[in-house]
C-alpha cells in the first residue's frame, strides 16, 4: 500500500473522530406531566445534531401546592452556552408557590435527560412541605390583608401616600462587590407576591428577589437582607448542581439554596452524568497517530 493511502487513512479517522466528538444528542419535544408522589420519567425521542447547532435544553414546572409536576425537553437553536435558573413564586395573599427551573446543556450526548432524571430523583415531599411553611412565614411578615393601605415609607423618606405597598428588588451577583438594593411604592391593586430566582453560568452566579409587601418597614433595606437569610436557611432544592468549565469546576451544595461554592483546578466534576465532555483531546489524537505510524512501518 502506498504512503498517500495511509495519509489518508490518517486523515479520514481524524475526521469521523471530530465529527463524532462534535455531535450532540438532545431529546426534541419530550413533554410529560405527573405528580411528585408518582415521578416517571418518560421515554423521549433525540435528535442528533453539531453543538454549534444545538445545545439540549429543558424546562420543569413544579406547583408545591397541587404536587403537580409539567416538564418538557427541547433543543434550542441556535444552541446556547450552560446556564441553570431556578425562580420559585410565594403568593402572599393566597396559598400558593411555585417553582420553574430551565438550563441548557451541551456537556455530552443526552445531558438533558441526564441532568432531569438527577432533579426528579430528589425527595421532593419534603421540599413541598418546606416551601408550604415557608409561604406562610413570608405572608405572616410582609402582608397585611386586613389594613391595605397603610401609608407606610418604602424608600428613603418617600412615603407611598394612598398606593400603601412596597415594591423590593435584591440583586447580588458574583461579579459584583455587594448587593444591589430597590424600594419603591408600588400599585396595591397587584397581587402580592415574592420570587427567588437564582441564575447560574460559566461566567457568574447570583440571586434575585422581588416582593411586595405592606407591613411596616417591610421595604427597608434591612427586612429584605432578614428575608433572603429566612429563604437560605428554609428552602433546600433536593439536587446538586455543576458548573463545567474549561480551567475549573464550581458545584453547589444542596444543604442551601443559596450554594456554597467551592473550586478545583482537575476540570473534574462531583457529577459525571451532568458534566462529561464528548469533546476530542489532545490524547485522542496522538493514540490516532500513533496507530498510523504502526500500520506504516508494519505494511
Amino acid at each position: 500500500m502506498s504512503t498517500m493511502f495511509y495519509f489518508i487513512f490518517f486523515i479520514l479517522l481524524l475526521s469521523t473522530s471530530t465529527q463524532f466528538a462534535d455531535a450532540l444528542a438532545c431529546a426534541i419535544r419530550c413533554d410529560f406531566d405527573g405528580h411528585i408522589d408518582n415521578v416517571i420519567f418518560p421515554s423521549c425521542t433525540v435528535v442528533n445534531k453539531s453543538s454549534t447547532e444545538q445545545s439540549c435544553q429543558g424546562r420543569l414546572t413544579i406547583d408545591y401546592e397541587s404536587g403537580e409536576i409539567i416538564g418538557g425537553l427541547h433543543p434550542a437553536t441556535p444552541p446556547r452556552s450552560f446556564h441553570f435558573d431556578t425562580e420559585t413564586a410565594f403568593l402572599l395573599s393566597d396559598e400558593g408557590t411555585r417553582l420553574i427551573i430551565e438550563f441548557d446543556c451541551v456537556t455530552s450526548d443526552n445531558c438533558d435527560q441526564e441532568f432531569l432524571k438527577e432533579i426528579l430523583h430528589g425527595n421532593w415531599r419534603a421540599t413541598q412541605d418546606q416551601a408550604k411553611n415557608l409561604r406562610n412565614i413570608l405572608a405572616s411578615i410582609l402582608f397585611n390583608s386586613s389594613d391595605l393601605r397603610p401609608n407606610d415609607t418604602c424608600p428613603a423618606n418617600q412615603t407611598c401616600k394612598g398606593e400603601g405597598f412596597c415594591q423590593v428588588i435584591y440583586q447580588d451577583w458574583s461579579d459584583t462587590p455587594r448587593p444591589i438594593f430597590q424600594s419603591t411604592c408600588t400599585n396595591p391593586t397587584e397581587s402580592p407576591v415574592l420570587t427567588w430566582r437564582q441564575a447560574y453560568d460559566q461566567s457568574k452566579t447570583g440571586q434575585i428577589m422581588l416582593y411586595t409587601c405592606n407591613e411596616p418597614l417591610c421595604g427597608s433595606l434591612s427586612s429584605a437582607e432578614d428575608v433572603i437569610r429566612l429563604l437560605q436557611r428554609s428552602y433546600d432544592l433536593p439536587f446538586n448542581v455543576t458548573i463545567p468549565s474549561i480551567t475549573s469546576t464550581t458545584t453547589t451544595s444542596t444543604t442551601s439554596t443559596t450554594p456554597v461554592m467551592t473550586t478545583t483546578s482537575t476540570g473534574s466534576t462531583t457529577r459525571k452524568n451532568i458534566a462529561i465532555s464528548i469533546h476530542i483531546a489532545k490524547t485522542e489524537k496522538i493514540v490516532f497517530a500513533f496507530l498510523f505510524l504502526v500500520l506504516f512501518y508494519l505494511f
